[in-house]
């Protein structure tokens, strides 16, 4: 466990289990290994219960790392690494609502995805009624001129659905729900009734979108003791935390009052000045409160790098020195290779591109075969700026990928099969109900399925009246709705309806026989499993649909491969019970197979999916050389790397410009700090100034006031 390790590494590891340890880990200084050897410290030389530690990682990927590496650690010990409360925040905090959702009237809820809370958001925008828009007409332009958009002018009243989620996740992400807002002050009342309805809305829905999940997990544990048997809480990635999940690590690790030295014992590790996600709202300004919560927070700073050339380090830490109140740091360097960082200026993007390309070209007729493709990686601040270098590598047969692209669970086939196992999973789906009974198309055009969606709200707005009359009255499901519905269309319509509804009601018949089986993992079940895939796959109309596109094809059979492979979780990973609570308090969560499986889906979709998918695409892609954002690199390397655009206007951005933005200035300083610390040999920098702007904008006439010292 500690076999490897340098003195600040094993400090780190060996800290005390009843304290408060940041943990400030530089790039390339080994923070993975130290996090996992630390929880393997308090298993097997402290005695903590891995039931009672709660580890919270970035991504479901970075988890499950996690668990494999501390399995081979832990072998022949009898301790199960799968017992920790492991997972991103998102996933944590949904754990937690699944067991005790009915302590705050949510109990049986679901994940909402994108499309989802899109859709409800428009609902919300579409049911304003003329009473509504002349009270917000009566506000001034700037209240509501920040919400809309001139591409939706002709709709929703000119109203954005994106701008109006941002700000209604800002709020969220600094832990402020509806009923708090609209109390407040300086509330802006178009956002605040917006807001307001949207929660109204998602909860006739029994929805939560990602955002709800934290803010719902707080309310249940900072009001009901129901994780105080936790004795200690490890958060990878500190400064990609927001200020909820910072509150919420203070009530993870609240533990119980009358144990002895189990009350707020907390190993954060991160880097500030790898703090590059503002725009999701987090705040590299975590570390600082931490310290003013945890008076006696200690600090150990990993400071050996085992990546970069000391050429590089000494680069990004001149790069981060700029920065103002900044604590200095001195990355020593483990590499005896030396090679001096290079910059070159030139008068055009494309000149940038061509440059770039022949620089490659260089490197790959070195002899011996020194570097290969995917040694290499190009990283820009915005994706706009890899169209030039993409048709200068098609120029030059440079054969590259693109780290970009729509995260894997929104792509159109993936997307619409997930919206069929879904309604499968649960007959209370309204929103992929309603998707289904569009797409593929099924005869009912536009209006049909207009007046369908009016009579399905209807019913739902009266047996929510009937629900809050009589509380224990038999709820009717949204299948159910809609049979009613359709007994109400006109014949041909009502045939289409009901065609597609006994066809789900068909499926559900497959997926209850799959639940009677006894062993999820058998031979028999798997070929159950796949059947009923199958059979969902060919009759929903997705097959004809897709199947002759052999991308999209794939995709969806991608999708079934991770269905047959999934392991539910097991009744002995459930949280535990509280100390002074009762296993009665728990919700009894009785789901069937898909339904879990549509709920890992969830909780994936709600990582960072960029990067998630970005560090599996850069393994499996081996001969092409990487273009990727900068954000889309994080946590990645490589031997080679360009960092193109460094002129003012592109790094730092336009928008992160302006006199008195420092704190954006400070991010993109960040951005930039992050893109050169990918390097592990070789570092390429360029820039370019122009006479002239293209298309009608300001030309791009100075060097990054980040290099300008190295310039």
């Amino acid at each position: 466990m500690l076999c490897g390790l340098n003195a600040q590494q094993k400090k780190a590891v060996t800290a005390p289990a009843s304290g408060r340890l940041q943990i400030i880990a530089g790039p390339g200084t080994g923070k993975t290994t130290v996090l996992i050897s630390r929880v393997a410290y308090l298993l097997l030389y402290e005695g903590i219960s891995a039931k009672k530690i709660v580890v919270t990682t970035f991504t479901k990927k970075a988890a499950n790392e996690m668990i494999e590496r501390l399995s081979e650690l832990l072998r022949g010990t009898g301790i199960n690494a799968s017992d920790l409360i492991i997972g991103t925040f998102h996933s944590i905090c949904f754990r937690i609502i699944k067991t005790y959702g009915l302590k705050i009237q949510k109990e049986d809820y679901s994940i909402a995805d994108e499309r989802d809370s899109n859709s409800i958001l428009l609902e919300v925008l579409q049911n304003l009624n003329s009473r509504d828009l002349e009270m917000f007409s009566r506000l001034p332009d700037k209240d509501v001129d920040i919400f809309k958009s001139s591409r939706e002018e002709k709709k929703h009243h000119g109203y954005d659905v994106k701008k109006i989620k941002k700000h209604i996740s800002k709020l969220k992400a600094h832990g402020i729900i509806s009923k708090s807002y609209s109390g407040s002050p300086d509330c802006n009342l178009f956002l605040s009734c917006i807001y307001t309805e949207y929660e109204v809305r998602m909860n006739q829905n029994r929805l939560l979108d990602f955002d709800d999940c934290l803010l719902c997990c707080h309310s249940i544990i900072s009001k009901f003791p129901v994780l105080n048997f936790v004795e200690h809480v490890l958060v990878d990635e500190f400064q990609d935390t927001n200020e909820i999940q910072l509150q919420l690590m203070y009530e993870f690790a609240r533990g119980h009052p009358t144990i002895k030295n189990c009350q707020n014992n907390v190993t954060i590790v991160g880097d500030p000045d790898q703090s590059i996600y503002g725009f999701r709202d987090a705040q590299a300004v975590n570390f600082e409160k931490m310290k003013s919560t945890y008076k006696d927070c200690k600090t150990i700073s990993l400071i050996e790098n085992y990546r970069s050339t000391s050429e590089i380090l000494n680069l990004s830490e001149s790069i981060m020195r700029q920065q103002n109140k900044r604590v200095v740091k001195n990355l020593q360097s483990q590499m005896k290779a030396h090679f001096p960082i290079i910059h070159s200026n030139m008068s055009s993007p494309e000149n940038q591109a061509k440059w770039i390309s022949c620089q490659i070209k260089y490197f790959m007729a070195l002899p011996n075969s020194i570097f290969k493709y995917n040694d290499i990686s190009v990283l820009v601040r915005a994706a706009y700026q890899t169209r030039v270098i993409e048709n200068e590598f098609v120029k030059n047969g440079i054969p590259y990928m693109m780290l970009k692209g729509k995260a894997f669970w929104e792509r159109k086939e993936v997307a619409a099969i997930l919206d069929y196992l879904r309604v499968v999973a649960s007959p209370n789906d309204r929103m992929a109900y309603l998707r289904t009974l569009v797409f593929p198309k099924k005869s009912l055009g536009e209006k049909s399925i207009e007046i369908i969606n009016e009579k399905l709200e209807k019913l739902i707005t009266n047996d929510l009246l009937t629900q809050h009359q009589l509380p224990n009255a038999p709820r009717p499901t949204i299948h159910l709705f809609l049979k009613t519905v359709a007994s109400t269309l006109s014949s041909k319509l009502q045939l289409v309806v009901n065609k597609h509804l006994d066809f789900i009601e068909n499926c559900r018949s497959m997926l209850e026989s799959l639940n009677k089986t006894s062993n999820n993992n058998d031979a028999a079940t798997k070929r159950l499993v796949g059947d009923l895939f199958d059979k969902i796959y060919e009759k929903s109309g997705l097959k004809a649909e897709f199947g002759m596109e052999e991308d999209r094809e794939l995709n969806i059979m991608e999708v079934k491969r991770q269905f047959l492979d999934f392991e539910p979780p097991s009744k002995e990973n459930e949280l535990s019970t509280y100390i002074g609570g009762n296993e009665e308090e728990k919700t009894k969560n009785d789901e069937n197979i898909l339904s879990q499986f549509i709920e890992a889906i969830g909780l994936f979709e709600s990582d960072n999916q960029t990067g998630l998918q970005n560090e599996e695409s850069a393994e499996t892609d081996k001969g092409k050389v990487i273009l990727s954002t900068i954000h889309g690199a994080k946590g990645l390397e490589w031997p080679i790397v360009f960092v193109p655009g460094l002129s003012e206007g592109i790094l730092p951005a336009s928008f992160a410009m302006g006199p008195e933005d420092e704190d954006s200035i400070n991010e993109e300083r960040r951005c930039f700090y992050v893109a050169t610390s990918r390097a592990k040999s070789l570092l390429l920098l360029s820039s370019y100034c122009e006479e002239f702007g293209k298309w009608g904008r300001k030309p791009v006439s100075e060097v990054s006031r980040f290099i300008k010292d190295f310039t």
